[in-house]
């Protein structure tokens, strides 16, 4: 509710503010709508971890997966190209407001939107064929953030770790030569812990690799804890 009244208190400032004062009033608006927008994202996709299993993606190798960030872009990507449209008809719809193809400002927000749409729909595709998150077999473990992947082959894997900050666990997996990475868990939406302790017994018991091929037996070897398998 406080978040909603401070909404629509902004909105209302953007609104009704003097001609000279709106654009000022429009851009605290929109701050402050983003900030917001990112702080309840993280907290929407700290909700998503499986924190008493695992998300595995199916038909793979064990692969824990992140899908909590595919659900964020196409509704940014919407919100982008909706505001886009919405310049264009105010400007239509608006006696005196000068057309689009008049200053740079105009223009700038109108390409600035569109832009923006087609950088999410494009995340949208990518997060579609190469999510985030751990993947294990028998040759390496290869973390995936983003367009970005780190590989930790067994023979360079030297620990992982937890360490615990701003409450949150973070995976600290750590290889020779300073490869070093800190995983949040929004980025393979399982329990840490768990995935710790499956990447420290295949670390330590090479012999058994070859079952990372299957993800539940690979498990099971572990712990007898089955996860939910993502879409």
């Amino acid at each position: 509710m406080l978040f909603t009244a401070v909404s629509m208190g902004c909105l209302a400032f953007a609104i009704l503010a003097d001609r000279e004062d709106r654009p000022f009033a429009v851009m605290v608006t929109l701050l402050f709508l983003g900030v917001t927008f990112l702080v309840v994202m993280e907290l929407v996709m700290l909700r998503r971890v499986v924190w008493d299993g695992f998300r595995l993606r199916s038909g793979t190798e064990m692969h824990f997966v992140g899908t909590g960030f595919s659900g964020v872009s196409p509704a940014l990507a919407g919100l982008c190209f909706t505001s886009a449209a919405a310049i264009i008809i105010w400007t239509w719809v608006t006696p005196g407001e000068i057309p689009i193809t008049g200053p740079v400002g105009r223009t700038g927000g109108l390409l600035l939107l569109t832009f923006m749409g087609l950088g999410t729909l494009s995340v949208v595709v990518l997060k579609r064929f190469y999510p985030s998150g751990i993947k294990m077999d028998a040759e390496a473990v290869r973390v995936r953030q983003g367009i970005s992947e780190r590989c930790f082959r067994w023979s360079e894997l030297e620990s992982v770790t937890l360490h615990i900050r701003r409450r949150h666990a973070f995976l600290d997996i750590a290889g020779e030569e300073g490869n070093h990475l800190s995983l949040p868990a929004i980025y393979y939406e399982s329990n840490p812990y768990y995935v710790a302790e499956l990447i420290l017994f295949y670390l330590r018991h090479p012999g058994r690799r070859e079952m990372l091929c299957d993800p539940d037996a690979a498990i099971r070897e572990v712990m007898e804890i089955e996860g939910p398998d993502a879409p």
